[in-house]
């Protein structure tokens, strides 16, 4: 599970004070909530932060009040124009139990691949899994040092605990190693003048 901590209030204010004020406004709930669900507000800097650094599927700590409840970010609203955030939904989650989740994918030793002129190209930057919170990683880290033309990387090419569950199908291409593509000029053999060729050049006249 992830150690990052967020601090969040519970919430009384309307979603547009608190907005003003520099929170987000959002719902938690599942395990452990009292009445299914709490309204609370979360600073906004620290959720942009986090959501930066970790994407928009962490796994993290809230602490609301003196209370501490592990937690997963399921939606996340944005202004259409603006882009900030305008409301977060978290479910809170026992330690152990069994969640349905993306994690990040980390391609290490892209650099030694281009070196040799190659190109890595990706397709997927997470996948998504199944399995207990507390033993599910925070990323996946995969090494393409030395692949050559055509090798791909697939689900399949990734190595999880026996507890937890692919759920991206383990055919699912996730990046391919290519050769960059070389364009040379075509020779046509055309006459580069356009023009016809008189063949009547010589002939005699009366």
């Amino acid at each position: 599970m992830s150690k990052t901590i967020l601090r969040a209030d519970r919430r009384k204010e309307s979603a547009r004070k608190v907005r003003v004020e520099g929170y987000v406004p959002g719902v938690i709930y599942g395990t452990g909530i009292e009445n299914g669900s709490m309204t609370i507000k979360l600073q906004e800097s620290e959720l942009n932060r986090v959501i930066k650094t970790q994407g928009t599927s962490p796994r993290l700590i809230v602490m609301i009040g003196d209370e501490k409840k592990n937690v997963i970010i399921k939606e996340v609203q944005n202004d259409s124009i603006k882009g900030n955030i305008l409301h977060v939904d978290l479910q809170a989650i026992a330690a152990d139990e069994v969640i349905r989740t993306t994690i990040p994918v980390i391609f290490e030793g892209r650099e030694e691949v281009e070196s040799r002129q190659l190109l890595l190209e990706i397709y997927l930057f997470e996948v998504e899994v199944s399995g207990p919170a507390n033993i599910i990683p925070g990323s996946i880290t995969i090494d393409v040092t030395g692949k050559e033309p055509g090798d791909t990387v697939t689900m399949a090419d990734i190595e999880l605990d026996f507890r937890i569950t692919p759920v991206t199908p383990l055919d699912e291409v996730l990046a391919v190693i290519t050769a960059p593509t070389v364009e040379t000029a075509s020779d046509d053999g055309e006459d580069d003048t356009g023009g016809d060729v008189d063949t009547d050049i010589g002939a005699s006249e009366d």
